[in-house]
């Protein structure tokens, strides 16, 4: 019987949603595993998609970010500027329109940073819950 406390998917999905959101192909995996440097503990890691893990507790597919719908993270905030072939802060901004940001992963990293992802970091979070759930109870 499995006596450690579960991980807390939370500060995982905190920790993580950067790389998450922006990975670039679809089906690499976020990786839940015991921490072997720290007695109870729990480390995370990405591993490609198909890869086996038979330490995780627990696995979420990264969404891909050429799968993500890019309104989440430019709408009132960025928009594609051909001229400059990046997304640049819109004028609904209000702080240094016109400036900049790179691409969509720069938006979505800077998203993270300063703006709000709580919403994909809740959903994060579920899905890590929901396999740990599964896990546990198939063994």
């Amino acid at each position: 019987m499995n006596t450690m406390q579960p991980p807390d998917f939370y500060q995982i999905a905190q920790e993580s949603i950067g790389q998450y959101l922006t990975m670039q192909d679809w089906g690499t995996k976020l990786v839940v595993f015991p921490d072997a440097d720290e007695p109870g503990g729990y480390g995370w890691d990405f591993v490609p998609s198909g890869t086996v893990s038979t330490t995780a507790v627990a696995a979420a597919t990264c969404p891909g970010i050429g799968n993500l719908d890019s309104s989440d993270f430019t709408e009132g905030f960025a928009e594609y500027d051909e001229e400059t072939d990046a997304y640049v802060t819109t004028d609904d901004y209000g702080q240094s329109p016109g400036r900049v940001i790179g691409d969509l992963a720069a938006v979505i990293l800077e998203c993270v940073r300063d703006g709000d992802v709580i919403r994909f970091t809740d959903d994060l979070e579920e899905k890590l819950k929901e396999d740990y759930q599964n896990q546990t109870t198939e063994a």
